[in-house]
């Protein structure tokens, strides 16, 4: 599911006329708040974040 939304947000920031390759690159910033639900401070999908979608916080 969070991976459909950062699919979703690089969509954004092309139709506001960048590129897709820049989305990282420039360091577009996201900041999710989430309730402390224990698989939200899961190792494996931490992991995921950091790697997958860097520009997740």
């Amino acid at each position: 599911m969070l991976k459909l939304f950062y699919e979703e947000l690089i969509n954004e920031w092309v139709s506001a006329g960048n590129q897709a390759s820049e989305f990282a690159q420039k360091k577009a910033k996201i900041v999710i708040v989430l309730d402390n639900a224990s698989f939200h401070k899961k190792e494996e999908y931490l992991k995921i974040i950091a790697t997958e979608m860097p520009n997740l916080h």
